[in-house]
């Protein structure tokens, strides 16, 4: 039998893998163990664990590396702790495979564990670009260390054969993401409202803002975007709660206090979880802020996109997204501009360019054909562009 072994550290990112997740334990050839660990485990940013608990998987492996402060420091401790005690883990699992997905601190710390242990890694989601995050430097580095390559369209396909890894081990295979969306039955508004316990019977909005990690700590620019909101008196907002990056806590600490005093139309979350997330999607009318969602997922529901600053910088995009800087008339300007008849067109007439909603099976067949035929040999060789 085959030890698949899959890592999620984020909210966002057991959302994406949960798909290609129930199709490993549902696969009788496969042994599956999933780590959970980062702010998964963390009350500030909604014990996001839980919501995993719910779903059953019958082996799961909980790790603790103590988020307590989201500084850089706090962060390199915490990644120091994810290097124990992933190897511990791992020890004890000894999977065949690790699946990872995406370019966080603590994917980076398993990918360093697996190197090391000689586990092959599948990586998801690589060979994109956020320059206005450090992701972006975890993310390539993550490709170096992982065998075989998931991408969710062909440029980026390029850019990992680019890195030097091998045409015959990089496959495009879409967005899970999109998967989630084509598939779960989504809420009622009803529903919806009562599970939030705030009324939805004004137009609203979505709003998830992450820290720019590589402009050392300062999260003013939000005090941009809450100046804007302030104006637009007719638009409800509902607010989801930042990652933990530095400085995480410090932007979720402005929005709740900008929600307290802003409940009659200001609803903050830690974490909604992926069905009412994508619930209030469908029935929003646009999404803004700097959330890597906003790139790849909302665009498939034809749902305009306010990208504000450089987080996702670098990302392609479809025509729902529009992208502008963090300045407080620009934003209010563009809350107008996606309300418009003229977006709701382009919106309209947009293209779903991350997959068709069957990533989940194309990951399953390769790996198992990689693994089952024995084809992975860790000495991997540098590809060069010709």
């Amino acid at each position: 039998m085959l030890k698949i072994c899959v890592f999620t550290g984020t909210r966002a990112e057991y959302g994406l893998l949960r798909p290609l997740l129930f199709r490993l334990k549902q696969d009788k050839d496969i042994n599956l163990t999933i780590v959970v660990s980062g702010s998964h485990l963390s009350e500030k940013y909604g014990n996001t664990y839980k919501e995993i608990l719910k779903d059953e998987f019958s082996s799961l492996e909980l790790i603790d590396i103590h988020l307590e402060h989201n500084n850089d420091l706090g962060i390199c401790r915490s990644m120091g702790v994810a290097f124990e005690e992933y190897s511990s883990v791992l020890k004890k699992v000894n999977p065949h495979m690790m699946v990872i997905l995406g370019d966080r601190y603590e994917a980076f710390a398993m990918a360093s564990v697996c190197h090391v242990m000689k586990i092959p890694i599948a990586h998801i989601h690589g060979g994109e670009v956020t320059e206005g995050a450090y992701d972006d430097a975890f993310r390539h580095s993550i490709t170096k260390m992982s065998y075989l390559h998931f991408v969710s369209c062909d440029e980026y396909r390029r850019r990992v054969v680019q890195l030097g890894e091998e045409p015959e081990r990089v496959f495009t295979v879409g967005a899970l993401g999109i998967e989630n969306i084509i598939n779960i039955d989504k809420m009622s508004k009803t529903e919806l409202e009562s599970e939030l316990n705030f009324k939805l019977d004004e137009k609203y909005c979505i709003i998830t803002c992450h820290p720019e990690t590589l402009k050392k700590g300062d999260i003013s620019y939000i005090d941009d975007m809450l100046g804007a909101i302030d104006e637009c008196k007719g638009l409800k907002c509902i607010f989801t709660g930042s990652n933990s990056d530095g400085g995480g806590e410090e932007i979720n600490k402005r929005l709740i206090e900008y929600a307290h005093k802003n409940s009659d139309r200001c609803f903050y979350a830690k974490s909604l979880g992926l069905l009412k997330y994508l619930s209030a999607v469908e029935y929003c009318e646009f999404v803004m802020g700097n959330s890597s969602s906003g790139i790849i997922e909302v665009p498939a529901f034809k749902k305009p996109v306010i990208n504000i600053g450089d987080r996702q910088k670098g990302r392609i995009r479809s025509k729902c997204v529009i992208d502008i800087p963090w300045d407080k008339d620009i934003i209010l300007e563009s809350i107008k501009y996606v309300q418009s008849d003229e977006m709701k067109e382009v919106c309209k007439l947009s293209e779903n360019i991350f997959g068709d909603g069957n990533t989940s099976k194309r990951i399953l067949h390769i790996m198992k054909d990689f693994l089952e035929n024995d084809k992975i040999t860790l000495e991997k060789k540098f590809y060069d562009v010709r």
